[in-house]
């Protein structure tokens, strides 16, 4: 019985480290997750106490910072981009990019007509497909938000094909499109090499809780290590405990029989003239 309780154990060890292992390595890099979120999050946050920077197409995000930045112009609603993007409750749906024909100001030798890219906003998967959650006014305007810096380039570029296609809007295959696909999608050489995402209040019913948003995704990836943690200290926990409670018990000793064996020598024999059944003091002759 030892035995076979002791290869159980060693079985259910070998499965309980693998579980620990596995269930360690994704706590491992959700916490790896969380600390980039993070990151990301301090940058947003740091920027709040800035100067907002007056936008041209001229412009250019830094990588690795964000800015506060403004903007004048129109912009250009029959043209938007669904950027997919799943929020950290698990709810699907996009950003809505557009363009931003950029309105020269006083003494600036940029021309009109020339773009800065803004993100409306985050909106369902369910809504988007409704024409008039879409539509926004083009008429002149002077927007604010986060200044940040769009990849050079993708892996993944939109296809010349796509970009000259009339339909709009048009919907985004992959999250992160470049600068060099908004140059392709808008047909223009004269873009800011950046994206606006947008802190005024449109009254469209979008969210650009960005800070909110960031927040939330940390908190996310930190519940996540927390669980993976926690689930390779579990199976640790169980392990131990059926190694140490789970030891099979004696069997129990054979009921001893009904009437013990005497002792030679404990009991005095009976005399051979007594009869068994006779009244004590009477010997039968």
């Amino acid at each position: 019985m030892a035995v076979g309780h002791g290869l159980r154990v060693l079985a259910l060890g070998v499965v309980a480290l693998g579980a620990a292992a596995g269930s360690s390595w994704y706590g491992l890099q959700q916490q790896k997750q969380a600390a980039v979120a993070a990151g990301d999050l301090a940058l947003y946050e740091a920027a709040q106490g800035r100067t907002p920077l007056v936008l041209t197409s001229n412009t250019s995000a830094l990588e690795g910072e964000v800015e506060l930045g403004s903007v004048s112009g129109s912009l250009v609603a029959d043209r938007q981009l669904r950027v997919p993007r799943q929020l950290a409750d698990g709810r699907k749906g996009y950003d809505l990019w557009l363009a931003l024909s950029y309105t020269p100001g006083e003494g600036d030798a940029s021309e009109a007509g020339e773009f800065v890219i803004v993100n409306r906003g985050w909106i369902s998967e369910a809504a988007s497909a409704d024409p008039a959650k879409l539509a926004i006014t083009a008429s002149e305007t002077q927007l604010a938000g986060y200044w940040v810096p769009l990849p050079l380039a993708s892996e993944q570029e939109v296809s010349r094909e796509f970009c000259l296609e009339t339909t709009w809007p048009k919907t985004l295959a992959n999250p992160l499109p470049s600068f060099g696909d908004m140059k392709c999608l808008f047909n223009s050489q004269q873009i800011a090499q950046g994206l606006l995402m947008l802190n005024t209040d449109l009254g469209d019913g979008l969210d650009r809780d960005w800070l909110g948003q960031r927040r939330a995704v940390v908190k996310g990836y930190q519940t996540g290590s927390y669980a993976g943690f926690g689930g390779a200290a579990l199976a640790l926990l169980l392990w131990l405990g059926f190694a140490i409670f789970g030891r099979p018990r004696a069997a129990p000793a054979a009921a001893a029989s009904a009437t013990a064996a005497t002792p030679a020598g404990d009991a005095a024999a009976p005399s051979k003239g007594h009869h068994p059944h006779a009244p004590l003091g009477k010997i039968q002759r």
